[in-house]
Order: C-alpha cells, then structure tokens, then sequence
C-alpha cells in the first residue's frame, strides 16, 4: 500500500507512481499527460493485460499495462476513469486505502447529459 508521502524526489521533481483504472479516452490522454510530467504510470483496462500495445508505446516509456487489481496496488495515486455504466467492476474499496484517489466516474449518457437515475 502507498500514500503520497512514498513519492520520491528525483532531481527536484516530485514523482508519483499513478495508477489508471481504465485506458479509455480520458484514462489514456491522462496518462500521456502524467507520462510526460515525468511520473511512473500503470494504466489498466476491462481486458486485463490486453491493452492495446498501440496505445501504450504510444504514450511513453513510463507506462505499463496492468490488470485493474494490479494498477490500484501500484498507484499512491489512483484515477478512477471508469464508465459510469461500469462502476461495479471497481476493485475492492480496500485497494484505495491511503491513497489520493482521483474519481471521474461521472454519470452521463452517450449524448453527455447527466443521468438522474441509472439502472445498469
């Protein structure tokens, strides 16, 4: 288990090791943008260790693909880009514990209007 106070300093730069859950469109344009700001990312998806390898050599030297259980033991900093729809294939809460948790699970449906009640 981590927390932000296990990042390390290298060159005075503050690195994180951050884990992504799910690689869609926002988990992966935040994983390019983490990538290039110099930290340690896993970045995980619904298929496990099948993430498409496109994605990730295109992202950069500091991502690796992990399976969601995987990502969430990695991260002290954890991003929550899960559909919404999806939000029971969350890991255990156990696997945030100590960790910052970024959550971007807003509820919308696919014309981006906010969903009332959803009953997936």
């Amino acid at each position: 288990m981590h927390n932000a106070a296990d990042a390390f300093v290298r060159r005075k730069r503050i690195i994180m090791k951050i884990g992504i859950i799910r690689s869609g469109i926002f988990g992966s344009n935040a994983a390019r943008l983490f990538v290039n700001a110099s930290h340690q990312v896993a970045i995980s998806n619904s298929r496990g260790l099948q993430s498409p390898p496109p994605l990730v050599s295109s992202i950069g030297a500091n991502v690796t693909p992990m399976t969601v259980e995987n990502a969430a033991k990695f991260g002290e900093v954890l991003l929550l880009a899960i559909p919404w729809r999806k939000r029971q294939e969350l890991p255990l809460p156990e696997l945030f514990a100590g960790n910052i948790v970024i959550e971007a699970t807003n509820p919308y449906s696919l014309y981006l209007q906010s969903i009332e009640s959803y009953n997936a």
